[in-house]
C-alpha cells in the first residue's frame, strides 16, 4: 500500500487522495463507529469518529512514526512496525548482545500483537491487554486477595463467553510479567546511614550506628525453629526499612524502542525530581514517603512532562523525610547510570553513535 502521500504537503491533491484512502481502510472491515486517530496531534491515544479523524489528518497532519496500521487493520509483519532495531554486531561481545535483544524484540512484539486484540468483536474501549491491566489495578487498590480475584475472573468467564479472558490468575500474571517493570526490594538502615546492598547485603546490623535492620527484638537466631500447634516453622523476619528501587534499565528500553522517541536520544537528559507524602491522608499522622520520578528533557516539553513519559526510579519509606542522607537512596540509580548507560544506549538506540547520559537535579 503506498503510503508517500503522508509526507506531501496538506493542501495537495495526493495527501486529500492518501486520507479519503486511508479512512476507507480504516473502516471497510469493522463496524466501530470510532477508531484510534493517527493525527499529530491525538497520536493514536484518543477515539474519534471519520469525520473527525478526517478533519484532524487534514489540520494537524498524519503521525510520520505510524508507518504500519495496526490500529486499523493492517496486520503486523516482521520490520514494518514502527517497532524497530537497527544494531549491527562488530565483535562476538555485540553479537550475544543482539541475539538477547531480538529475543526481547520478539516478547515485546508478541505483547504488543496482545495490546492490538480486541477484548472481543467490536469493543472499543479495551483492548485484551488493557483489561487485564485495569483488572490487576483494581485488585491492587482495593486489596483483593488473591482468591478473590481468581473467583472473580471465574465469574468473568462464565458470564462473557465470547470476551478473551485471562484463563485464570496464573495466566493475567503472566501476560504482565512480561513488561519487564519489576522492582527491587533493598533493606535500609533505619536512621538512614546505609543500603544493605551490594557487599553489604549479608549484615545484619547498620556498620556506623549498629542498629539492627530487622523490626523489633528478635529472640531466635536465623536458621532456629518454633513449634506452633504441633508443627515447626521458620520464624520470618521483617526489615524495620525497605527501599522499592525501579531499575532503569528496562524503562528506558520501553521508551526508547520506538524510532519516534529515539530520534534525538543521542544525548539523553534526565530530570530528577522528589517530595514527600502523607500516603494514609490524616494530617495528624506524622508519616511520609518519597517517590524519586525521572523527566526524559531529551523529549519535547509536551511529551517530556506528561504522565505517560514519566519514570518511577524509586520509592524511600518514612516515617521521616530522608533530608541530606537522600545520596544513600540514589546509590542504585547512580551505579545503574555509571555500568548500564552506554549499553542501554548502545544496543536499544536506532543509531551508532556514542550517547551520554546527564542527570539534572
Amino acid at each position: 500500500m503506498d503510503k508517500s502521500w503522508i509526507n506531501k504537503p496538506r493542501l495537495s491533491q495526493e495527501y486529500i487522495n492518501g486520507v479519503e484512502g486511508f479512512l476507507e481502510f480504516a473502516f471497510f472491515n469493522t463496524d466501530a463507529t470510532m477508531l484510534k486517530c493517527p493525527c499529530c496531534r491525538c497520536s493514536l491515544v484518543k477515539n474519534r469518529y471519520r469525520e473527525d479523524i478526517r478533519g484532524d489528518l487534514m489540520y494537524y497532519g498524519f503521525l510520520p512514526s505510524y508507518k504500519n496500521w495496526h490500529f486499523h487493520g493492517e496486520q503486523l509483519i516482521g520490520n514494518s512496525t514502527s517497532v524497530e532495531f537497527q544494531v549491527i554486531p562488530s565483535n562476538e561481545e555485540e553479537a550475544a548482545g543482539q541475539s538477547s535483544h531480538s529475543d526481547e524484540r520478539g516478547a515485546f512484539e508478541a505483547l504488543l500483537a496482545e495490546a492490538n486484540e480486541e477484548l472481543y468483536e467490536g469493543c472499543t474501549s479495551f483492548s485484551k491487554l488493557s483489561f487485564m491491566l485495569k483488572l490487576y489495578h483494581i485488585k491492587s487498590i482495593t486489596k483483593i486477595s488473591d482468591k478473590g480475584l481468581s473467583m472473580i475472573i471465574d465469574l468473568l468467564r462464565e458470564a462473557f463467553q465470547h470476551a478473551k479472558l485471562p484463563a485464570s490468575l496464573h495466566d493475567l500474571k503472566k501476560t504482565i510479567h512480561k513488561l519487564g517493570l519489576d522492582y527491587e526490594r533493598i533493606h535500609a538502615c533505619p536512621n538512614d546511614c546505609m543500603l544493605f546492598w551490594g557487599e553489604d547485603s549479608e549484615r545484619e546490623v547498620c556498620k556506623i550506628c549498629n542498629i539492627s535492620r530487622w523490626k523489633g527484638k528478635s529472640t531466635e537466631a536465623e536458621g532456629e525453629n518454633e513449634e506452633v500447634s504441633g508443627k515447626k516453622r521458620k520464624k520470618k523476619r521483617q526489615a524495620a526499612k525497605v527501599l522499592r528501587y525501579f531499575p532503569l534499565k528496562p524503562r528506558l528500553q520501553r521508551l526508547y524502542m520506538s524510532s519516534k522517541s529515539a530520534e534525538n536520544s543521542r544525548n539523553v537528559r534526565l530530570g530528577l525530581a522528589t517530595d514527600g507524602f502523607n500516603p494514609f491522608g490524616a494530617m495528624s499522622t506524622s508519616y511520609s514517603i518519597w517517590p524519586v520520578l525521572l523527566f526524559p528533557y531529551n523529549l519535547p516539553p509536551w511529551i517530556a512532562m506528561k504522565q505517560s513519559s514519566t519514570i518511577l526510579s524509586m520509592i524511600i519509606p518514612g516515617k521521616q523525610m530522608p533530608g541530606n542522607d537522600i545520596d544513600v537512596y540514589l546509590q542504585p540509580l547512580i551505579k545503574e547510570l555509571k555500568e548500564y548507560g552506554m549499553m542501554v544506549f548502545k544496543h536499544l538506540m536506532l543509531q551508532q553513535r556514542r550517547c551520554s547520559v546527564c542527570v539534572q537535579l
